[in-house]
């Protein structure tokens, strides 16, 4: 049995979800990671995703629809370590 979220708009899921990647124990052995989007992929997926082939799955999207071009933007907003 899974639980599931009911959010009020699309953006209320992704606000929660950035959270939950940034502040969930269980990736954070990814935060190290999270300027490569490459290497935070394969970071989070043993333990985030159930697909075997989730890191070249979605790896694929962020290629074709060029969605890395938003990470120097969004860096700008991440502390160094």
């Amino acid at each position: 049995r899974a639980s599931f979220r009911r959010f009020d708009s699309v953006g209320d899921a992704i606000a929660h979800h950035g959270v939950l990647l940034s502040t969930d124990p269980r990736y954070r052995n990814a935060q190290q990671h999270r300027r490569d989007w490459r290497a935070y992929l394969g970071a989070i997926a043993p333990t985030y995703a159930s697909d075997p082939h989730y890191v070249q799955s979605a790896s694929m999207i962020i290629q074709t629809y060029r969605l890395d071009r938003w990470d120097e933007l969004v860096g700008a907003f991440i502390p160094r370590s």
